[in-house]
């Protein structure tokens, strides 16, 4: 038996947590390259989605590629995904990894990356093997909006019509934040949002064996408040993949008009 168990050892990998290929490409998060990729675009790949009221789930006769300028060393390993109906914003993740997509009633909106065969947490900590991009977006609740940001915004309680105590997370002492656009006590803007392994933080999904690299775009100052969230969680080799994934939003973000 011991024999058998050291021959099956050998034809695979043990590799973040869980068995993979021997033969798996080094350079990638556990899955193959997109292989006839020749820069420019990238897939956008559709997940499963739920809604909070009833809509049509057929997707839009839109182009199933976006525009990229990444370097096909890091293109390559990435895909966009969304949801069915298109209503989020494609996200930029590991290319050939499950996804699930939730737009509530409200208009809030999520989205789950996870590699094949690895179960997402629970809550919003990671696990010791956690790897995921996660999206979060409230376009509508005051109260998500302002519990989102206030953490990094911390004027967005106030701001929003609630008492600053009603803040209920906060930012931990390891965790480091560089505004991209605005600042703390302004009524808007953007920060990145980087957390160490083992060190929970406001990234989804931090406090893992992995670091977390994230982002934080709010917006108070019109009539419609927003915030939205992203989140990726990947070993420091692949620092680039998170680096791209974050900066997409970023650049998506900063361009917006607050």
């Amino acid at each position: 038996m011991v024999s058998l168990i050291g021959l099956l050892l050998l034809g695979v990998g043990w590799i973040g947590g869980y068995l993979t290929p021997h033969h798996a490409p080094k350079s990638s998060i556990y899955v193959a390259d997109i292989g006839s990729w020749g820069g420019g675009n990238i897939p956008i790949h559709i997940c499963s989605s739920s809604y909070g009221v009833q809509t049509s789930t057929t997707t839009p006769d839109t182009v199933a590629t976006a525009r990229t300028t990444l370097p096909r060393s890091v293109a390559s390993q990435l895909s966009f995904y969304t949801d069915a109906t298109r209503g989020i914003q494609p996200v930029l993740a590991p290319n050939g990894w499950n996804c699930t997509a939730t737009i509530g009633a409200d208009g809030g909106s999520s989205l789950i990356v996870s590699p094949p065969h690895v179960l997402v947490p629970s809550g919003s900590n990671a696990t010791e093997e956690t790897m995921a991009v996660t999206f979060n977006m409230d376009p509508a609740c005051r109260g998500c909006v302002a519990d989102l940001a206030c953490p990094i915004f911390l004027n967005a309680e106030q701001l929003l019509g609630y008492s600053p105590d009603n803040c209920t997370n906060y930012e931990p002492p390891t965790e480091s934040v560089k505004f991209l656009q605005g600042g703390p006590t302004q009524n808007s803007g953007v920060a990145e949002i980087s957390d160490p392994a083992g060190a929970p933080g406001l990234n989804q999904f931090s406090g893992g064996d992995y670091p977390a690299l994230g982002s934080l775009a709010f917006d108070g100052s019109s009539g419609e408040p927003s915030a939205a969230s992203i989140s990726c969680v990947l070993p420091p080799s692949h620092r680039e993949l998170c680096s791209a994934v974050v900066s997409d939003f970023e650049r998506d973000e900063t361009n917006a008009t607050f």
